[in-house]
């Protein structure tokens, strides 16, 4: 931390050049000396101060005793620069009175030294770092750390040190009500580790948060703790109906009614939009000792709780005869991986295993619930963000393991405060699937990858992952009838064993994407400089086809010289819903454009025909295929010209233009739990199908799902080493 070396220099120096020079005073007085000797000391003493705190800046001396040059301040020097800022009064305030009593004995004693100690503000050198790291955190869309950091600034140096744009980056503002009010509101960023804040107590009204993902808790006596866990933007109203201790639904938390979006789910067709009532779901998976309840009450030998028929293929069993499948270990009925007709010792909190569908539709029946339908699991598990849900809670679900998890150690909590729904057990759902049955979230004996990828199993499976998970609907009126119907297997090929077509066939596919050379005739609408990092031109060209022009953005990055690298930027499919592109906030995906921008390297961002002011009724994931193939080919087209724009320009490289998309993109960085792009059928197959060679492509996987939520920070850095390696580093 440089300052803290300049001042500790400063003080160091001028209190040993002052017991120096009152030393070379007192032998002058004893030895007769000259009293040119005091002031050639003097002299020197002062020449040399500037030197010292020169070198004291640029370097330090490392505990191995090596002349290092400094480096700037890290996450552990800030901490310790905030913790310094708190006592600054006692430190500053002894420091100085040292000073000036230096001060007052030199002149004092005439020694003719002129001591300019200076102590360093602390509140500012904290702010002057502080900053500058608050920014980066927010470009890296790590917001809660920029939140507590900035939290802690305003806490030393007073609330305006942190902007108010800077603010509303980084937080969001929130409103909490409970029924009963007068619950305490604590929140946590999503991490086990993390400290809970307390808020108030409900209702709260706008309560200023962190952006991002945090887990919410509502606490009230005589009431089981609500639970809430999400991303939220803007302002955000969150409501929790508390159950009652010891009441029927106190072991079960509740769900709004909602919308159900899955419009990717692999291996099933599902419906893209389905409506379902409120509902009551398990707090955790079924537990040995409730299904235990289900035995000792005769639930295998009271056929008023098996209400479906027993199925196996084309074959109906009797009642007896399916009786005589679900047995345990020992020839006793009960789950397959029981003895005895009960379940292992000291496993009574542990989520029964070995069941078939039948048994699990019959506990339910025996309950008084209901096994959930697909859409409903889906939404009490993550709240219709399959995006980026998965990058936070796979990492504290049990997958991969050595058994179970117990009810009292579960960790993997979903949106609205159900417990282990990712993992640990595979949970039995009420919709069929050709012959068999859809199970979700997968157990402890899968891989991590199969979260939000449905499986169908046969009816009859015993497997000792299979679990069961209830709900009881709370708004029937509400529930859509389609949400219980079948989801019929997706047939896909497996893209590895595609046969390419004849030189001829592919042809006659390029041809479609053939055209004449198009004047570009582009012109510069307009120019802003006003960013501190990069000057932006709104410009046009001919599109390549028709009499269209592309509208185009290009930013300039202020970091670097020209001739610039330049990458031409596609976001998602949420651009084609997108509009405007006034700003910079308005631009899906601008944080990906910005950090190549701040790196050193220009951005054109074309609208591509159907994105912001170019809108139309096109939709990526409801046009259907011709519609598709129409707009890729014009997306083609503007391509080549976005290129021949930049090639005609003398601040633009022509040998180091660069193309970057997501979703759409190319540099292939993906979630490894990616429900849309899964990475067996899909993310595999496709990077070995690149015809690039080996050492020129990388494929990486991160902890997510469709979304790089949570790990921008490794997008940035690899996506800049890998421009790096490739164009060699921006000219500065």
């Amino acid at each position: 931390m440089k300052r803290r070396r300049v001042f500790r220099t400063a003080a160091a120096y001028g209190a040993g050049a002052f017991v120096a020079l009152e030393g070379i005073d007192l032998l002058a007085e004893g030895l007769l000396l000259p009293v040119v000797l005091l002031r050639a000391s003097t002299v020197i003493a002062l020449a040399g101060f500037p030197i010292a705190i020169a070198l004291s800046w640029i370097f330090e001396i490392r505990s191995d005793g090596r002349l290092a040059r400094t480096q700037g301040a890290n996450e552990t020097e800030l901490a310790e620069l905030f913790r310094e800022a708190r006592v600054r009064r006692w430190g500053s305030g002894l420091l100085g009175l040292g000073g000036i009593a230096l001060l007052i004995a030199g002149i004092v004693t005439g020694s003719g030294g002129v001591w300019l100690l200076s102590l360093r503000n602390q509140d500012a050198l904290f702010a002057a770092r502080a900053l500058p790291r608050i920014e980066q955190l927010i470009l890296d869309q790590e917001f809660v750390q920029a939140y507590d950091l900035a939290t802690q600034l305003s806490a030393v140096t007073g609330p305006d040190a942190v902007s108010d744009e800077m603010w509303e980056a980084m937080s969001q503002r929130v409103s909490i009500e409970s029924d009963p009010s007068g619950a305490t509101v604590h929140v946590q960023p999503f991490s086990p580790d993390a400290p809970w804040t307390e808020l108030g107590k409900t209702p709260l009204v706008d309560a200023r948060v962190a952006a991002g993902v945090l887990r919410w808790r509502v606490e009230l006596d005589g009431f089981v703790d609500g639970e809430l866990v999400g991303q939220t933007s803007g302002r955000t109203t969150l409501s929790f109906v508390l159950q009652a201790e010891g009441s029927p639904e106190s072991t079960m938390v509740r769900v709004p009614a909602g919308t159900v979006r899955l419009f990717a789910m692999a291996g099933v067709r599902a419906a893209p939009s389905v409506s379902v009532g409120e509902f009551l779901i398990d707090r955790f998976e079924v537990r040995n000792v409730e299904f235990a309840r289900f035995v000792e009450a005769g639930g295998y030998e009271r056929e008023e709780f098996w209400h479906q028929e027993f199925l196996d293929g084309q074959l109906r069993l009797t009642f007896e005869e399916a009786m005589a499948r679900f047995l345990d270990s020992t020839g006793r009925s009960g789950p397959s991986n029981w003895e005895f007709g009960t379940y292992p010792d000291g496993q009574g909190n542990h989520p029964v295993g070995g069941v078939s569908w039948y048994e699990a539709e019959a506990y339910s029946a025996f309950a008084g619930k209901q096994l959930p339908s697909v859409y409903h699991w889906y939404l009490a598990d993550n709240g219709n963000d399959i995006q980026r849900f998965p990058g936070f809670i796979l990492p504290l679900a049990n997958y991969g393991g050595t058994g179970p998890r117990p009810a009292e150690a579960a960790e993997a909590i979903g949106a609205h405060g159900a417990y282990e729904m990712a993992g640990n057990m595979r949970e039995w759902t009420a919709n069929p699937s050709g012959e068999g049955r859809l199970a979700l979230g997968g157990a402890w004996t899968d891989p991590d990858y199969v979260y939000l990828i449905p499986e169908i199993l046969d009816p009859f499976d015993r497997d000792a992952g299979n679990g069961i998970r209830t709900i009881k609907l709370l708004d029937e009126v509400k529930a859509s009838q389609v949400a219980w119907g079948p989801l019929p297997p997706a047939t896909t090929p497996d893209p590895r064993k595609a046969v390419p077509v004849s030189d001829e066939v592919y042809g006659v596919f390029e041809r479609f994407f053939e055209s004449e050379p198009v004047p570009l005739e582009p012109a510069i609408e307009e120019e802003d400089h006003s960013s501190p990092h990069w000057i932006r031109q709104r410009l046009s060209f001919a599109a390549g086809y028709g009499d269209d022009r592309v509208t185009a953005l290009l930013y300039l990055p202020k970091s670097a010289k020209p001739p610039y690298q330049t990458m031409v930027f596609m976001g998602g499919a949420g651009s084609f819903s997108q509009r405007p592109s006034t700003s910079e906030d308005l631009i899906q995906n601008w944080s990906r454009m910005e950090y190549l921008i701040r790196g050193g390297r220009a951005v054109l961002f074309p609208l591509w025909n159907g994105s912001y002011e170019r809108g139309d009724k096109f939709s990526p994931t409801g046009s259907g295929a011709v519609a598709f193939r129409e707009k890729t080919i014009e997306w083609v087209k503007e391509l080549r010209q976005s290129v021949d724009y930049l090639e005609t320009r003398d601040d633009i490289d022509p040998d180091k233009i660069g193309f970057e998309g997501t979703s759409y993109g190319a540099l292939m960085m993906n979630g490894r739990y990616d429900p849309i792009f899964p990475y067996e059928s899909s993310q595999l197959p496709m990077f070995e199908a690149l015809g690039t060679p080996d050492t020129q492509k990388r494929f990486l996987t991160f902890p997510s799902g469709h979304s790089s939520y949570g790990w921008n920070s490794e997008l940035y850095r690899e996506g800049i080493s890998w421009l790096d390696q490739l164009f060699g580093k921006p000219l500065r």
